[in-house]
């Protein structure tokens, strides 16, 4: 529980931070204020992945977690800012998705 708990948790502020980042890159007048505000939600996650460290090995915590971030945060990107995804972008995150439930099933 607390383990889902921990990753839920560190999922959600990595993509938060994302779009912040991504918010702050629109203009120059946003790009301080978009790092600041993304680093707020980015550096709590850290503590997240520590402890999600503690019951995963790193290599199960780097392909579920940073896995399960590039592939949401891709996801958010897209809904929030329209951002384009060709169709071998669509394959090569279907295969992280791939690769993250193997490893994280087939352990």
């Amino acid at each position: 529980m607390t383990l889902a708990i921990n990753i839920a948790g560190f999922l959600l502020l990595q993509v938060i931070s994302i779009l912040f980042y991504k918010w702050g890159s629109l203009a120059p007048g946003k790009y301080f204020y978009g790092w600041i505000i993304g680093n707020c939600f980015g550096v709590p996650s850290i503590l997240l992945l520590i402890n999600v460290n503690k019951v995963l090995s790193p290599a199960a915590t780097l392909a579920i977690c940073v896995g399960g971030a590039f592939l949401l945060g891709q996801i958010a990107l897209l809904i929030c800012f329209r951002e384009h995804v060709s169709a071998g972008g669509w394959c090569g995150l279907g295969l992280i998705l791939s690769g993250i439930l193997v490893y994280s099933f087939v352990r």
